[in-house]
């Protein structure tokens, strides 16, 4: 249920983003990352929303020790903590507003990170379920399918960036809802 709240208050941190970002920034046009970008007014909430997402993932990994293999909850470790952190080093502002090239690099880095560590901690649950006849989890080559083909596409079609890196980020939010949902309820004494 943690893990449900949590993914829950990052969405919503994200969705209400733009309405408290300058006018100029546009959701087909800017991705999620510009949303948190360096000195721009009201990218907090975008950073907060980040952050309860790595903290979500992190707790996930954590108590999916009876579920997962170490390489999966290693490869989920890594997403949450690069997502986290990508709350904390912002690319430059959309605007030419002044910023650190240093912080804008750790940004890129980590968000390379991030989208690697997702793709391989999905393959990695997928592996370590196993599948009726070798027949891979629809939800998953979906999944993979629509982190990798958005983010092939940001990179060639600066247009729409913001609506490919939003189909990246609901990709992972409904794996991570999905598999929290399958996760059975543990009692534990009050």
């Amino acid at each position: 249920m943690t893990v449900l709240v949590l993914l829950g208050a990052s969405l919503g941190c994200l969705a209400c983003a733009p309405l408290v970002l300058p006018d100029s920034y546009d959701v087909v046009r800017h991705t999620v990352a510009d949303a948190t970008a360096q000195g721009v007014p009201g990218g907090w909430l975008a950073r907060t929303g980040l952050a309860l997402l790595g903290v979500a993932v992190l707790a996930l990994a954590a108590w999916s020790v009876d579920r997962w293999s170490s390489v999966a909850r290693a490869a989920h470790g890594v997403y949450g903590t690069a997502v986290v952190l990508l709350a904390v080093f912002a690319p430059l502002a959309w605007d030419g507003r002044p910023g650190s090239q240093v912080e804008a690099t750790w940004h890129a880095v980590l968000a390379a990170v991030a989208v690697g560590a997702f793709v391989a901690g999905v393959v990695a649950v997928r592996v370590g379920r196993g599948t009726p006849a070798g027949a891979p989890g629809v939800v998953d080559v979906l999944v993979v399918a629509a982190v990798v083909v958005p983010a092939a596409a940001s990179l060639t079609m600066a247009a729409t960036s913001g609506v490919t890196e939003r189909l990246l980020f609901a990709a992972a939010y409904l794996w991570y809802g999905v598999q929290t949902a399958r996760r059975p309820v543990v009692d534990r004494p009050a």
